[in-house]
């Protein structure tokens, strides 16, 4: 199927639509479930950009760790939340698609973080 699909790529770029149409319908024939794996390609590119999140949340607060809790957070924030949606542009526009879907997987992972530190940090504190 992913011959096919391939196929049907190269076929759509040089404008020949009856081809690419008909590469289309052996791929969906070939393997009526999944198309080429584009799940797979999809959990792991989540999975890619969750672990760069932990990660890069994790080394900003390990270097900021030193200067106060503040700071560590402040640290873990910066290095968390970079410039996401110029990722996301410039994948879309200069790479793949699949670029741009792992910054914007890595934006939703972020937000994620985010929250989770803020309720940790409210459980943490007494009430007002």
């Amino acid at each position: 199927a992913a011959g096919w699909f391939r196929l049907a790529q190269y076929a759509e770029k040089a404008d020949d639509a009856a081809i690419a149409a008909a590469a289309l319908k052996w791929v969906v024939a070939l393997d009526p479930t999944e198309v080429v794996g584009a799940g797979l390609k999809l959990a792991l590119l989540g999975a890619v950009s969750l672990f760069c999140c932990v990660l890069q949340f994790a080394l900003g607060r390990r270097i900021g760790a030193p200067l106060g809790r503040v700071d560590s957070i402040t640290a873990g924030q910066a290095f968390g939340q970079k410039n996401t949606s110029l990722m996301i542009w410039i994948g879309y526009s200069y790479m793949t698609q699949q670029t741009a879907i792992a910054g914007g997987l890595y934006c939703i992972w972020h937000n994620l973080v985010n929250s989770w530190e803020l309720w940790r940090e409210r459980q943490r504190l007494p009430d007002r």
